[in-house]
């Protein structure tokens, strides 16, 4: 959040600091993710009107009884995920057990250092200690809106007619409608009167002549208790995506040092110690990432950087060097080097070496054995692609 209480500006560059560790990160979440819903359903895209319905009475008591379980379970792990908010631009999202969380936005740099507190230390040319809230925050308070009576909870109908029939991993579609500036207030205020206060004041200045304004809160939930969650504004008969994301996954806790609680923002002379704790948690951070990709047979940044991964399929990637790399591998009776996949146009083993079940061109010194709409693999492994 910006415009937040600010205090003490001082200038300090953090963006080569974490480089590395975001690219980390996405790897570990493309390639690791389990826990996103399967199914045609777009979060970032606003529900038509009429596939809309209020849920009510003991239904409603059982919808938010649910989501509460599983969306209490995302809050109280050590939850990854990417934070979609425009087309271009989505935010990597770390959070531990204890609600402290670790959240940059990889268009602009910023980075906010959430302390479990209502408080983040925001990173941008300055640092600062601002009041803030984040998006998991944001979809528990809107529970509590509708248990106080606040908010209305509605269904979309229209994705529970295409999961009608489903006997597993059923999705349901829940939103929560926070109409009116005044409730709106209420939202931000769970966190601070003054930033509820100055939150809706930021919203008016940029909405008020355009017609009644609601937030739209978005729960989607699974039999196998995945979630996804997102937010939209309704501007008029106008709705518009903030920010949405598509499952998590869990990996290892990590905890804030007392620094980040110690420190004297109020008086903030220069930025050389906090420079410094920024860069000891993103080392505390990658290390935490590598020893989970190691564990869970995931490539590092390092491998991505020097061989970058050109092609991914539900079953594996590929690397530039022409190298597959299974996610589940399949093991044959050569234990020196299995086969991990196999198509109809051959196998790959363990050491990423394709052997084609017929060449596909006379070229002797090192012919093509398999091609596709992504390019073309040659014998000695090597991919090459069409763009």
């Amino acid at each position: 959040m910006t415009d937040i209480f600010k205090k003490h500006k001082k200038a300090i560059t953090t963006g080569a600091v974490v480089l590395g560790l975001i690219c980390a990160f996405v790897i570990v979440y493309n390639l690791g993710k389990g826990s996103a819903p399967k199914a045609d359903v777009q979060i970032g895209m606003p529900g038509p009107y009429e596939y809309i319905e209020e849920v009510t009475g003991k239904d409603k008591t059982g919808d938010i009884e649910k989501i509460r379980d599983v969306l209490g379970k995302m809050i109280n792990s050590n939850s990854y995920f990417q934070i979609n908010n425009t087309e271009d631009s989505y935010q990597v999202a770390l959070f531990n057990t204890k609600g402290q969380g670790f959240v940059q936005d990889t268009k602009t740099g910023s980075i906010s250092i959430f302390r479990g507190d209502n408080k983040s230390v925001l990173y941008t040319d300055t640092v600062e200690l601002v009041y803030d809230i984040n998006v998991l925050q944001m979809l528990d308070f809107g529970l509590e809106l509708v248990d106080e009576g606040v908010s209305k909870m509605y269904k979309d109908t229209a994705v529970e007619d295409i999961e009608k029939g489903k006997s597993e991993n059923r999705l349901d579609v829940r939103y929560v409608d926070i109409v009116g500036y005044d409730n709106i207030e209420k939202l931000y205020s769970k966190i601070d009167t003054s930033f509820g206060e100055l939150m809706v004041t930021n919203l008016k200045a940029n909405t008020i002549d355009k017609g009644d304004v609601t937030l739209r809160l978005i729960y989607v939930t699974s039999d196998e208790n995945q979630f996804s969650g997102g937010c939209n504004i309704i501007i008029g008969e106008e709705e518009y995506s903030i920010w949405n994301f598509d499952g998590y996954i869990e990996l290892y806790d990590w905890e804030l040092g007392k620094e980040w609680f110690d420190y004297d923002y109020d008086n903030i002379e220069n930025t050389d110690e906090l420079k410094k704790m920024l860069t000891r948690l993103v080392k505390e951070l990658d290390d935490m990432m590598h020893k989970y990709a190691e564990d869970n047979n995931l490539p590092d940044a390092e491998e991505k950087e020097e061989n970058p991964i050109v092609r991914e399929e539900a079953d594996g990637h590929y690397h530039e060097d022409g190298t597959f790399h299974s996610n589940t591998p399949i093991t044959d009776t050569n234990e020196d080097n299995p086969i991990i996949k196999e198509d109809s146009t051959g196998h790959y083993h363990e050491d990423g070496t394709f052997h084609s079940n017929e060449s596909v061109n006379n070229d002797d010194s090192n012919p093509i054995i398999r091609e596709d709409e992504e390019g073309h693999y040659h014998e000695d492994g090597t991919f090459h692609p069409n763009n």
